[in-house]
């Protein structure tokens, strides 16, 4: 069973999609303890027509404490009035105490509470990487002027490097010298607008093609968004 609020964020579509868990036959449970609790997905949409969602189903907002006195221990249900303050974004939820099946809980309390969930500023889903290491590399973009800024943070002694390499044609995927990881300034830290730098460069106003990838190199770190501005 699926119903979804929606709300819009920075010129995109977000969906919160309560998903009630339930085996299909009435007297058998699922082995996660999670029969007839119902939790919030993210979804998300360009055009509100098309939707995604994460591939493993993740809940964005999970139940709350396994015990019955928590006020959002049966079910959450995002709702669509989320509200951006400042560097931080308030999500608005129904709890509740008992399941949605209230015969599977019968010692449960019945009751429902609003609650609020907070997190930072473009902070839904984020690429991550630890001490292994990772790296991200986009899909060929066009680059609209302005520096380029990111919304992340490190651990510890991580990192965020960025490489730019060319992105259309017989070229794409060459390696500028101005732009290697050699010639990036290391970010490390916690910022929802850091402006990234080459030793060489503040912008790609000089990079040799218009259309662009850009390689990011993380460790202990977490990347939430990136924009041109």
């Amino acid at each position: 069973f699926y119903s979804m609020p929606v709300t819009q964020y920075r010129g995109m579509y977000l969906g919160f999609l309560w998903r009630l868990d339930h085996h299909p036959h009435a007297d058998q449970a699922l082995p996660d303890g999670k029969d007839f609790k119902m939790e919030t997905e993210l979804a998300w949409s360009r055009d509100g027509v098309k939707w995604d969602r994460h591939p493993l189903k993740a809940a964005f907002i999970p139940v709350g404490a396994t015990h019955y006195e928590s006020c959002d221990w049966g079910m959450v249900r995002g709702m669509g009035n989320m509200i951006e303050m400042d560097d931080h974004i308030r999500v608005y939820y129904g709890a509740s105490s008992h399941l949605h099946a209230s015969w599977r809980s019968p010692g449960a309390p019945r009751s429902s509470t609003i609650c609020m969930g907070t997190l930072r500023r473009d902070g839904f889903v984020s690429i991550s990487a630890d001490d292994d290491g990772g790296m991200m590399l986009t899909k060929p973009l066009a680059y609209p002027g302005g520096k380029l800024r990111i919304n992340a943070k490190t651990a510890g002694n991580g990192f965020i490097k960025i490489a730019v390499r060319e992105g259309e044609g017989i070229r794409d995927g060459e390696w500028p010298p101005d732009f290697r990881f050699d010639q990036s300034i290391p970010f490390n830290g916690d910022s929802l607008d850091h402006v990234v730098t080459w030793k060489s460069a503040e912008t790609l106003k000089a990079f040799p093609s218009k259309t662009l990838r850009l390689l990011f190199w993380l460790e202990n770190a977490d990347l939430y968004s990136f924009r041109f501005e």
